[in-house]
Protein backbone atom coordinates (compact mmCIF):
# COMPACT_ATOMS: atom_id res chain seq x y z
CA UNK A 1 0.00 0.00 0.00
CA UNK A 2 1.29 3.45 -0.95
CA UNK A 3 0.94 5.49 2.24
CA UNK A 4 1.44 8.70 0.24
CA UNK A 5 -1.74 7.98 -1.72
CA UNK A 6 -3.61 7.13 1.47
CA UNK A 7 -2.57 10.34 3.23
CA UNK A 8 -3.56 12.45 0.22
CA UNK A 9 -6.95 10.73 0.00
CA UNK A 10 -7.56 11.38 3.69
CA UNK A 11 -6.48 15.01 3.29
CA UNK A 12 -8.82 15.45 0.33
CA UNK A 13 -11.75 14.00 2.26
CA UNK A 14 -11.06 16.15 5.32
CA UNK A 15 -10.97 19.27 3.13
CA UNK A 16 -14.31 18.36 1.57
CA UNK A 17 -15.94 17.70 4.94
CA UNK A 18 -14.69 21.01 6.34
CA UNK A 19 -15.80 22.81 3.16
CA UNK A 20 -19.36 21.50 3.33
CA UNK A 21 -19.54 21.97 7.10
CA UNK A 22 -18.61 25.64 6.75
CA UNK A 23 -21.04 25.92 3.86
CA UNK A 24 -23.78 24.52 6.08
CA UNK A 25 -23.14 27.35 8.52
CA UNK A 26 -22.93 29.97 5.76
CA UNK A 27 -19.25 30.66 6.36
CA UNK A 28 -17.63 32.42 3.35
CA UNK A 29 -14.34 30.58 3.98
CA UNK A 30 -15.91 27.30 2.86
CA UNK A 31 -14.61 27.73 -0.71
CA UNK A 32 -11.04 27.76 0.60
CA UNK A 33 -11.24 24.04 1.42
CA UNK A 34 -12.72 22.99 -1.92
CA UNK A 35 -9.27 21.81 -2.97
CA UNK A 36 -10.30 18.31 -1.86
CA UNK A 37 -12.31 17.63 -5.03
CA UNK A 38 -9.57 18.50 -7.58
CA UNK A 39 -7.12 16.60 -5.36
CA UNK A 40 -9.25 13.48 -5.78
CA UNK A 41 -9.22 13.97 -9.56
CA UNK A 42 -5.47 14.48 -9.93
CA UNK A 43 -4.69 11.63 -7.53
CA UNK A 44 -6.86 9.17 -9.44
CA UNK A 45 -5.48 10.32 -12.81
CA UNK A 46 -1.83 10.12 -11.78
CA UNK A 47 -2.28 6.59 -10.40
CA UNK A 48 -3.69 5.37 -13.72
CA UNK A 49 -1.07 7.33 -15.63
CA UNK A 50 1.64 5.30 -13.91
CA UNK A 51 0.35 1.91 -15.03
CA UNK A 52 -1.26 0.13 -17.95
CA UNK A 53 -4.57 -1.71 -17.79
CA UNK A 54 -4.57 -4.97 -19.75
CA UNK A 55 -8.16 -6.19 -19.30
CA UNK A 56 -10.48 -3.20 -19.59
CA UNK A 57 -13.60 -5.31 -19.22
CA UNK A 58 -12.55 -6.70 -15.85
CA UNK A 59 -11.28 -3.29 -14.79
CA UNK A 60 -14.55 -1.61 -15.78
CA UNK A 61 -16.65 -4.10 -13.86
CA UNK A 62 -14.55 -3.62 -10.73
CA UNK A 63 -14.78 0.16 -10.98
CA UNK A 64 -18.53 -0.06 -11.52
CA UNK A 65 -18.97 -2.13 -8.38
CA UNK A 66 -16.75 0.06 -6.24
CA UNK A 67 -18.15 3.38 -7.43
CA UNK A 68 -21.71 2.86 -8.63
CA UNK A 69 -23.08 0.25 -6.21
CA UNK A 70 -22.26 2.18 -2.99
CA UNK A 71 -23.61 5.26 -4.73
CA UNK A 72 -26.92 3.53 -5.52
CA UNK A 73 -27.27 2.26 -1.95
CA UNK A 74 -26.62 5.73 -0.50
CA UNK A 75 -28.94 7.41 -3.01
CA UNK A 76 -31.76 4.94 -2.35
CA UNK A 77 -31.57 5.41 1.42
CA UNK A 78 -31.64 9.20 1.27
CA UNK A 79 -34.36 9.32 -1.38
CA UNK A 80 -36.58 7.06 0.73
CA UNK A 81 -36.15 9.40 3.69
CA UNK A 82 -36.76 12.44 1.49
CA UNK A 83 -39.85 10.87 -0.07
CA UNK A 84 -41.34 9.92 3.28
CA UNK A 85 -40.57 13.06 5.30
CA UNK A 86 -39.86 15.77 2.68
CA UNK A 87 -41.75 14.89 -0.52
CA UNK A 88 -41.53 18.48 -1.79
CA UNK A 89 -37.70 18.46 -1.65
CA UNK A 90 -37.27 16.74 -5.01
CA UNK A 91 -38.87 16.12 -8.40
CA UNK A 92 -39.06 12.80 -10.21
CA UNK A 93 -37.17 14.16 -13.19
CA UNK A 94 -34.23 14.88 -10.89
CA UNK A 95 -34.52 11.44 -9.32
CA UNK A 96 -34.32 9.88 -12.79
CA UNK A 97 -31.10 11.78 -13.53
CA UNK A 98 -29.62 10.65 -10.21
CA UNK A 99 -30.65 7.03 -10.85
CA UNK A 100 -28.87 7.14 -14.21
CA UNK A 101 -25.87 8.86 -12.57
CA UNK A 102 -26.33 11.90 -14.80
CA UNK A 103 -26.80 14.39 -11.97
CA UNK A 104 -23.50 16.03 -12.86
CA UNK A 105 -25.15 17.47 -15.98
CA UNK A 106 -27.90 19.45 -14.32
CA UNK A 107 -29.65 17.84 -11.34
CA UNK A 108 -29.07 19.21 -7.84
CA UNK A 109 -31.23 17.78 -5.07
CA UNK A 110 -30.79 19.59 -1.73
CA UNK A 111 -28.04 17.88 0.24
CA UNK A 112 -27.18 15.59 -2.67
CA UNK A 113 -25.65 18.19 -4.98
CA UNK A 114 -22.13 16.92 -4.14
CA UNK A 115 -22.84 13.69 -6.02
CA UNK A 116 -21.96 15.41 -9.30
CA UNK A 117 -18.48 14.07 -8.57
CA UNK A 118 -19.69 10.50 -9.20
CA UNK A 119 -20.85 11.47 -12.68
CA UNK A 120 -17.57 13.26 -13.35
CA UNK A 121 -15.28 10.45 -12.19
CA UNK A 122 -17.24 7.86 -14.21
CA UNK A 123 -16.85 10.07 -17.30
CA UNK A 124 -13.10 10.18 -16.66
CA UNK A 125 -13.00 6.41 -16.24
CA UNK A 126 -14.93 5.96 -19.49
CA UNK A 127 -12.21 7.72 -21.51
CA UNK A 128 -9.26 6.01 -19.81
CA UNK A 129 -8.94 3.32 -22.54
CA UNK A 130 -8.60 6.05 -25.17
CA UNK A 131 -6.15 7.97 -22.99
CA UNK A 132 -3.99 4.87 -22.63
CA UNK A 133 -3.89 4.47 -26.41
CA UNK A 134 -2.73 8.09 -26.76
CA UNK A 135 0.16 7.76 -24.32
CA UNK A 136 2.65 7.55 -27.19
CA UNK A 137 1.82 11.22 -27.85
CA UNK A 138 1.86 12.09 -24.15
CA UNK A 139 3.59 15.46 -24.55
CA UNK A 140 1.13 16.70 -27.18
CA UNK A 141 -1.85 15.41 -25.23
CA UNK A 142 -0.52 17.10 -22.09
CA UNK A 143 -0.22 20.42 -23.94
CA UNK A 144 -3.73 20.04 -25.37
CA UNK A 145 -5.05 19.22 -21.90
CA UNK A 146 -3.54 22.41 -20.47
CA UNK A 147 -5.04 24.40 -23.35
CA UNK A 148 -8.44 22.82 -22.71
CA UNK A 149 -8.11 23.62 -19.00
CA UNK A 150 -7.49 27.31 -19.73
CA UNK A 151 -10.35 27.27 -22.25
CA UNK A 152 -12.71 25.82 -19.63
CA UNK A 153 -11.80 28.70 -17.32
CA UNK A 154 -12.26 31.38 -19.98
CA UNK A 155 -15.40 30.05 -21.69
CA UNK A 156 -17.23 28.01 -19.04
CA UNK A 157 -16.14 29.82 -15.86
CA UNK A 158 -14.41 26.65 -14.71
CA UNK A 159 -17.55 24.53 -14.70
CA UNK A 160 -15.96 21.60 -16.54
CA UNK A 161 -12.42 22.14 -15.28
CA UNK A 162 -12.22 18.62 -13.86
CA UNK A 163 -11.95 16.83 -17.21
CA UNK A 164 -8.90 18.65 -18.66
CA UNK A 165 -7.34 18.65 -15.18
CA UNK A 166 -7.75 14.87 -15.11
CA UNK A 167 -6.02 14.65 -18.49
CA UNK A 168 -3.15 16.86 -17.30
CA UNK A 169 -2.59 14.67 -14.23
CA UNK A 170 -2.90 11.45 -16.28
CA UNK A 171 -0.25 12.33 -18.86
CA UNK A 172 2.12 14.06 -16.41
CA UNK A 173 3.80 10.86 -15.08
CA UNK A 174 4.56 9.78 -18.66
CA UNK A 175 6.38 13.01 -19.49
CA UNK A 176 10.17 13.44 -19.33
CA UNK A 177 11.41 14.40 -15.89
CA UNK A 178 12.46 17.85 -17.09
CA UNK A 179 8.93 18.65 -18.31
CA UNK A 180 7.47 17.45 -15.00
CA UNK A 181 9.82 19.79 -13.15
CA UNK A 182 8.78 22.69 -15.38
CA UNK A 183 5.13 21.95 -14.63
CA UNK A 184 5.80 21.98 -10.87
CA UNK A 185 7.61 25.31 -11.13
CA UNK A 186 4.80 26.87 -13.17
CA UNK A 187 2.16 25.58 -10.75
CA UNK A 188 4.01 26.97 -7.72
CA UNK A 189 4.54 30.29 -9.53
CA UNK A 190 0.83 30.56 -10.34
CA UNK A 191 -0.11 29.83 -6.73
CA UNK A 192 2.37 32.41 -5.45
CA UNK A 193 1.05 35.00 -7.91
CA UNK A 194 -2.52 34.55 -6.71
CA UNK A 195 -1.53 34.58 -3.05
CA UNK A 196 0.50 37.77 -3.48
CA UNK A 197 -2.08 39.68 -5.51
CA UNK A 198 -5.25 38.16 -3.97
CA UNK A 199 -6.73 38.44 -7.42
CA UNK A 200 -7.53 36.10 -10.26
CA UNK A 201 -4.91 34.93 -12.71
CA UNK A 202 -4.66 36.79 -16.00
CA UNK A 203 -8.17 37.76 -17.14
CA UNK A 204 -10.08 35.36 -14.89
CA UNK A 205 -12.83 36.67 -12.66
CA UNK A 206 -12.89 35.88 -8.93
CA UNK A 207 -14.95 32.67 -9.18
CA UNK A 208 -12.82 31.30 -12.02
CA UNK A 209 -9.69 32.33 -10.17
CA UNK A 210 -10.79 30.15 -7.25
CA UNK A 211 -11.11 27.16 -9.60
CA UNK A 212 -7.64 27.83 -10.99
CA UNK A 213 -6.14 28.18 -7.52
CA UNK A 214 -7.69 24.92 -6.27
CA UNK A 215 -6.51 23.04 -9.35
CA UNK A 216 -2.95 24.36 -9.08
CA UNK A 217 -2.91 23.63 -5.36
CA UNK A 218 -4.11 20.06 -5.99
CA UNK A 219 -1.25 19.51 -8.45
CA UNK A 220 1.19 20.97 -5.92
CA UNK A 221 -0.10 18.68 -3.15
CA UNK A 222 0.26 15.71 -5.48
CA UNK A 223 4.00 16.37 -5.65
CA UNK A 224 4.15 15.65 -1.90
CA UNK A 225 3.20 12.02 -2.49
CA UNK A 226 6.80 10.65 -2.44
CA UNK A 227 7.50 12.47 0.81
CA UNK A 228 4.28 11.25 2.45
CA UNK A 229 5.01 7.75 1.15
CA UNK A 230 7.95 7.50 3.53
CA UNK A 231 5.69 7.92 6.56
CA UNK A 232 4.16 4.88 8.32
CA UNK A 233 0.43 4.39 8.01
CA UNK A 234 -1.16 3.67 11.42
CA UNK A 235 -4.29 1.48 11.68
CA UNK A 236 -6.62 4.46 12.18
CA UNK A 237 -5.32 6.06 8.97
CA UNK A 238 -5.90 2.77 7.08
CA UNK A 239 -9.45 2.71 8.40
CA UNK A 240 -10.04 6.31 7.35
CA UNK A 241 -8.55 5.60 3.92
CA UNK A 242 -11.05 2.78 3.36
CA UNK A 243 -13.91 5.08 4.35
CA UNK A 244 -13.01 8.06 2.15
CA UNK A 245 -15.44 7.26 -0.67
CA UNK A 246 -18.38 6.12 1.53
CA UNK A 247 -17.81 9.18 3.72
CA UNK A 248 -17.92 11.40 0.65
CA UNK A 249 -21.26 9.87 -0.34
CA UNK A 250 -23.05 10.25 3.00
CA UNK A 251 -21.71 13.37 4.74
CA UNK A 252 -23.25 16.26 2.80
CA UNK A 253 -26.99 15.61 3.50
CA UNK A 254 -26.22 15.90 7.22
CA UNK A 255 -24.86 19.41 6.66
CA UNK A 256 -26.98 20.85 3.84
CA UNK A 257 -30.62 20.29 2.95
CA UNK A 258 -33.68 19.06 4.88
CA UNK A 259 -31.67 16.54 6.92
CA UNK A 260 -29.07 19.07 8.08
CA UNK A 261 -28.02 18.76 11.73
CA UNK A 262 -26.32 22.16 11.80
CA UNK A 263 -29.14 23.64 13.92
CA UNK A 264 -30.48 20.57 15.68
CA UNK A 265 -29.42 22.08 19.06
CA UNK A 266 -28.50 25.63 20.13
CA UNK A 267 -24.88 24.50 20.59
CA UNK A 268 -22.63 24.47 17.53
CA UNK A 269 -20.09 22.13 19.11
CA UNK A 270 -22.74 19.49 19.82
CA UNK A 271 -24.16 19.85 16.32
CA UNK A 272 -20.77 19.45 14.67
CA UNK A 273 -19.97 16.44 16.85
CA UNK A 274 -23.28 14.82 15.89
CA UNK A 275 -22.66 15.49 12.19
CA UNK A 276 -19.20 13.92 12.28
CA UNK A 277 -20.34 10.95 14.36
CA UNK A 278 -23.34 10.12 12.17
CA UNK A 279 -21.29 10.69 8.99
CA UNK A 280 -18.67 8.16 10.12
CA UNK A 281 -21.34 5.68 11.22
CA UNK A 282 -23.17 5.90 7.90
CA UNK A 283 -19.91 5.65 5.96
CA UNK A 284 -18.95 2.57 7.95
CA UNK A 285 -22.39 1.04 7.31
CA UNK A 286 -22.15 1.66 3.55
CA UNK A 287 -18.65 0.17 3.53
CA UNK A 288 -19.76 -2.93 5.41
CA UNK A 289 -22.91 -3.46 3.35
CA UNK A 290 -21.12 -3.17 0.02
CA UNK A 291 -17.96 -5.08 0.96
CA UNK A 292 -19.46 -8.44 -0.01
CA UNK A 293 -20.76 -7.12 -3.31
CA UNK A 294 -17.32 -7.50 -4.88
CA UNK A 295 -17.97 -11.23 -5.26
CA UNK A 296 -21.58 -10.94 -6.41
CA UNK A 297 -23.37 -10.66 -9.77
CA UNK A 298 -20.83 -8.79 -11.91
CA UNK A 299 -17.95 -11.15 -11.04
CA UNK A 300 -20.22 -14.13 -11.68
CA UNK A 301 -21.18 -12.77 -15.09
CA UNK A 302 -17.51 -12.24 -15.92
CA UNK A 303 -16.52 -15.80 -14.95
CA UNK A 304 -19.40 -17.34 -16.86
CA UNK A 305 -18.29 -15.62 -20.02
Amino acid sequence: MDSGVSYLRILAMLCIVVCHLLEGYGNPWSATFYVGVPLFFVLSASLYGERRVKDWRQWGLRRLKRIYLPYVLTLLCFLLVYGFFFPSAFSWSQVLLYACCLQGFGAALPGLNHLWFVTAILVCYAVLPLMQCLRRWALWMWLLAWAAFVLSLLCFYGRFYWFPLYLVAYFSPVLPLRVQQVQRCVVVLCIALQVITWKSLLVFDVATGYVAMRSFLALALLSLRPLLGELPLPPFARWMDRLTYPLYLVHNPLMIGPLSLCSVTPFVGINVGAILMFSLLLAWAVSRLTRGWHSLPLCAITKNR
